[in-house]
């Protein structure tokens, strides 16, 4: 049985669009160091920040901000096939629960060199890297 040539090339064009698809949107999506958001959602809603995020360097997010009108309710890591080392993204999930305004502000810290917890990171130590204002209304 021969294969026709026509059909070969149109598998590998097939193969090198989705390549190029699966590599143009890796870490699409999410906020980068310095970008910040405005976002409006209504009590018991849930909405998600994804954040970039490289552990192997030592470091990590920290909320720096108390929060009251939104409870974060999950972190999930997943690697980006295009980061050196462990890099990826952090999707964060929160739930608004009550009606009011919450700033959030986020730094990426050093935790392993220093032997420090985010606890010990808060707005007036350290200058956040993303800025989200989170408007809950009912």
């Amino acid at each position: 049985m021969r294969i026709k040539p026509i059909r070969v090339i149109v598998f590998i064009a097939t193969l090198i669009i989705t390549l190029a698809m699966l590599w143009y949107t890796d870490g699409k999506g999410h906020y980068k160091k310095g970008e910040n958001g405005n976002l409006s959602v209504e009590v018991g809603d849930t909405f998600i920040i994804k954040l970039d995020e490289n552990g192997s360097t030592g470091s990590g997010n920290c909320w720096l901000t108390n929060i009251k009108v939104v409870k974060l309710k999950s972190a999930e890591f997943t690697s980006n096939s295009k980061a050196d080392g462990a890099g990826g993204v952090t999707t964060y999930t929160f739930e608004a629960i009550a009606k009011g305004i919450d700033t959030l502000k986020v730094a990426n810290c050093p935790l392993a060199h220093d032997n420090k917890k985010c606890s010990d990171y808060n707005e007036k130590n350290t200058k956040p890297d993303n800025v989200f204002v989170v408007r809950v209304m009912e």
